[in-house]
């Protein structure tokens, strides 16, 4: 009984044509276009040096000395007397104010102001915990410093291309986008538990003499198997495309499957909590699910920087955010200790969601008696 309800489970997600799209095409598509307008990023005769203008010179020296794998120059430092003109003009493409919260000005936003958005912002990063080590020990060498925090985050430079393409992080933030859209599966799952659910096959289903944790485990499990299809599609849709992913791919596998579970369960928690028509659970589904991508910066590059510094505890409660730095932590880090504590993570959020959704389950359970 329990395989049968598995099979319809999995045959109606597949006959689902709005199903099949956002889940399974929209990704193929995004990947497709990713892979025409930035697979060959890491060609170096892609590259421009980017023309910026620095209003302390100490900035300017520091920025001008970056390079990409030790070649060429990534800023070129312009002298400008009217800034505002300079950009305009396209002489410049950003203008740095200040010398301590730097602050960029730009013309038009694209691939050349966002690094510089991003290189500004890692700046600023640094700047703080220089500032906050000097406060407490003024006779530390600088140096030590920086040596400190690279050994102690097994930091690669992230300016050295070599060895490393750089495009996969884009490919990355995809496939954690399409971990986090198994929460659309989730909602189905929701409603298999709430007895004024809205679908006629659910209220068929619960007045049926089948035991209640097989039938849910039979949805959960037809649910799982659709999306972990989906995301591991996509990882198969960049081996394909030719994705520097081999290296990767134990990690990736894993991490796609981790994040797949903590999507669905997700999407269960908030078609048990709202206490709304189908049709807006979806809806808000939606809304929560931009907006959980957009708190981890993959509409707004400068959006994490931000949440660092003024809300930490995002970083570690946001199914995106947990889900994208854990892809990140493969492609960005040397050894496994950072990327076990980011799987840490995205298993504890699993805890905490099934959790919630027993305490919420009994809840609606006991408010129907």
């Amino acid at each position: 009984m329990v395989f049968n309800y598995y099979k319809l489970k999995l045959k109606e997600l597949f006959q689902n044509k709005s199903t099949l799209f956002f889940s399974l095409t929209l990704p193929i598509l995004l990947l497709t276009l990713f892979n025409l307008t930035i697979a060959n990023i890491d060609s170096e005769n892609l590259f421009e040096t980017i023309p910026i203008a620095v209003e302390d010179t100490t900035v300017a020296k520091t920025l001008e000395e970056i390079e990409i794998s030790g070649k060429e120059k990534v800023f070129k430092i312009i002298e400008s007397s009217n800034y505002e003109k300079d950009l305009k003009e396209e002489k410049i493409t950003a203008y740095i104010k200040g010398n301590k919260d730097l602050e960029v000005v730009v013309n038009d936003y694209n691939l050349y102001s966002s690094l510089v958005y991003e290189t500004v912002n890692m700046y600023n990063h640094i700047s703080k915990m220089y500032g906050k080590v000097l406060a407490k020990d003024i006779n530390i060498n600088p140096e030590e410093i920086m040596d400190t925090y690279n050994k102690d985050n097994n930091i690669k430079n992230k300016f050295d291309s070599s060895s490393k393409n750089e495009s996969l992080i884009f490919f990355f933030t995809i496939l954690a986008m399409a971990c986090l859209s198994a929460a659309n599966q989730g909602i189905d799952i929701g409603e298999v538990l709430n007895p004024k659910s809205e679908m006629k096959y659910v209220k068929r289903i619960l007045a049926s003499p089948v035991n209640r944790f097989k039938l849910i485990t039979s949805q959960f499990l037809g649910a799982l198997t659709f999306s972990l299809l989906v995301t591991y599609v996509a990882v198969a849709y960049l081996l394909i495309l030719k994705a520097s992913l081999i290296e990767y791919l134990p990690k990736v596998i894993i991490t796609s499957t981790l994040g797949t579970i903590l999507g669905l369960l997700f999407g269960v928690l908030i078609s048990l909590v709202l206490k709304v028509k189908l049709a807006s659970k979806y809806n808000i589904s939606a809304i929560v699910y931009v907006f959980s991508c957009f708190l981890a910066g993959m509409m707004v590059n400068t959006t994490p920087y931000v949440i660092e510094e003024k809300l930490p505890i995002i970083k570690y409660i946001n199914p995106a955010t947990v889900i994208t730095k854990a892809y990140k932590n493969i492609y960005y880090f040397e050894n496994n200790s950072s990327y076990l504590l980011n799987l840490f993570n995205i298993f504890t959020l699993i805890i905490i969601f099934v959790i919630l959704i027993l305490f919420t389950t009994r809840r609606r359970k006991n408010e129907n008696i």
